[in-house]
């Protein structure tokens, strides 16, 4: 919807104000913070207006202050997410893949991450790649699957359970 976009990039900007009016005495650490989840920000907004282009760049930035702060965030392995997408729109498989694998280093049990990856390294010409990247989402679904089998046949269970009350 435009006008949610109009919104948020008033909103976008307000924040990049107040970014911008931090006292140069505030700690590294949390101008690190709040530059890395604007950059994050931005990113997300020029995805949402089709401007994936834009988008890299500040993807890029996402991950260097993550880098800079250490270890990993929700919001490193979605701009790992993002980038991987981004990438391979723009026909960038190499680095796509790359994007989807880093995120799924971030993110071990992602079987989406690893299938994102498998479908990049397949479109990189990579099929060893590709075969071991499907072949691990496949285990990891595999895992998952009892688990929501069990739920639903649990599900079944209490319906039926409740459909035999007498009231």
């Amino acid at each position: 919807d435009q006008g949610k976009l109009v919104e948020a990039e008033a909103s976008l900007k307000a924040i990049q104000t107040e970014i911008d009016d931090l006292p140069p005495n505030t700690a590294r650490q949390g101008r690190l913070l709040v530059e890395r989840d604007q950059f994050l920000r931005q990113s997300i907004w020029h995805v949402k207006r089709n401007e994936t282009r834009q988008a890299v760049p500040l993807l890029q930035k996402v991950v260097l202050r993550q880098e800079q702060l250490g270890g990993d965030s929700p919001q490193s392995t979605r701009a790992w997410l993002l980038l991987g997408s981004a990438l391979g729109s723009l026909g960038e498989w190499n680095e796509s893949a790359f994007a989807f694998d880093r995120a799924a280093l971030q993110q071990p049990k992602l079987a989406a991450a690893k299938t994102a990856a498998a479908v990049s390294w397949l479109a990189a010409n990579r099929p060893d790649l590709a075969v071991d990247r499907a072949e691990q989402a496949g285990r990891l679904e595999a895992e998952f699957l009892p688990i929501v089998s069990s739920q639903a046949r649990f599900s079944r269970q209490a319906s039926c359970f409740q459909n035999r009350l007498p009231f």
